[in-house]
């Protein structure tokens, strides 16, 4: 039985044709993300809107473009254990990391700060996803693309 599940399996189909785009679409959201923070000031709820919009696509192409990935390169027999073990790291640590090391920026640049600065933290977190961005591009290698263009 494949890992996906069988309530998955229309979108999985869907989005299966579309995995060659993946990569380009991780890619297209880092810079997006770093652009939507910032913005011209505009009112705080249509960004808050905006924000969540951009975060849901970039959320939805993370899981199923990572979870696609997974699934094509793990051998069948760790293939579910693969992606038991990406979602651990992303959606579990990745996540409670994330969530901790944002809560400290924030307290030291806004709560705990002598001159509290939003835009500080803003930057902060601007550099980091630029810095992670820069390094996937720099340091992730498709097996898959690299056979094809060798041969």
């Amino acid at each position: 039985r494949d890992t996906v599940h069988t309530s998955d399996s229309v979108l999985y189909e869907e989005v299966r044709h579309q995995e060659s785009n993946a990569y380009c679409h991780v890619r297209m959201g880092i810079p997006v993300r770093i652009l939507r923070t910032r913005l011209p000031d505009m009112p705080g709820v249509l960004l808050f809107i905006l924000s969540c919009i951009v975060y849901g696509v970039a959320f939805d192409f993370f899981n199923i473009s990572g979870s696609l990935y997974v699934n094509e390169n793990a051998p069948k027999d760790i293939r579910s254990s693969a992606q038991g073990l990406f979602m651990l790291m992303t959606n579990g640590l990745g996540a409670t990391f994330g969530t901790l090391a944002a809560g400290a920026v924030v307290d030291a640049c806004v709560y705990n700060a002598a001159a509290p600065s939003w835009s500080k933290a803003w930057y902060i977190f601007a550099a980091y996803a630029f810095v992670v961005g820069v390094l996937f591009m720099l340091m992730f290698k498709d097996p898959a693309k690299h056979k094809t263009t060798s041969l």
